[in-house]
């Protein structure tokens, strides 16, 4: 059996996921960004005007690197500070993307995080370099953690019932999620399923409720 261990400190009446989290303002967008945590991607959240190009934005934020905050939380990029990105557009679902400077070193890590934050939205299904390097998220499982959270992300603030979804890949789907606080007491344990595991990933979402 699998576990997922989600350290969430009470705040009051909700919970804290990570720490910093706000909501978006009117007239502003969410977005997400795809750092890396033990080597594996990780969601982090960024808020953007509405009428914004997200797919932009959200690779200008993926190239500013994740905040303190989210540092002091395991978060990091693989991207060198010297990468650019330009030419972004998106057609027939796919993302096209110019992007120089990357390494050599800790490619398919840089290369998750780009394509795993260019692949959230509906319309970019997959991602094409300008240098020809293509492919979706199903071509990054070695960068995807067994237990991959899209929500919560890391600053985000819940409240119970938490809401938590993303996909995994575990033997025969299942799971446990284990919800700590700061000083690592276990507030919940809770049994997930999966769609599918053994080898395909699939996508859970549950939501129950955690003690005050």
């Amino acid at each position: 059996m699998s576990h997922l261990r989600w350290v969430l400190p009470l705040l009051g009446a909700g919970i804290l996921a990570g720490c910093g989290g706000k909501q978006a303002p009117p007239g502003s967008a969410p977005i997400s960004v795809y750092f890396l945590r033990d080597g594996k991607v990780a969601a982090a959240r960024r808020v953007v005007l509405a009428d914004e190009n997200r797919a932009a934005a959200a690779i200008r934020a993926l190239l500013e690197g994740p905040s303190a905050p989210e540092r002091a939380a395991g978060l990091y990029t693989a991207i060198p500070d010297t990468a650019s990105a330009r030419r972004i557009s998106v057609a027939t679902h796919t993302a096209t993307i110019r992007v120089t400077g990357l390494s050599s070193s800790g490619r398919r890590a840089q290369l998750g995080e780009i394509f795993y934050t260019l692949t959230q939205f509906p319309v970019a299904r997959r991602v094409e370099l300008e240098d020809g390097t293509a492919g979706s998220r199903r071509d990054f499982e070695d960068v995807t953690p067994a237990i991959f959270v899209e929500s919560p992300a890391v600053g985000e603030r819940v409240t119970s019932p938490i809401h938590l979804y993303g996909t995994a890949n575990t033997f025969e789907a299942n799971f446990i999620v284990r919800v700590l606080d700061r000083s690592g007491r276990v507030l919940r344990e809770h049994f997930a399923t999966a769609t599918s595991g053994s080898g395909t990933r699939g996508t859970f979402d549950v939501r129950f409720p955690v003690p005050g």
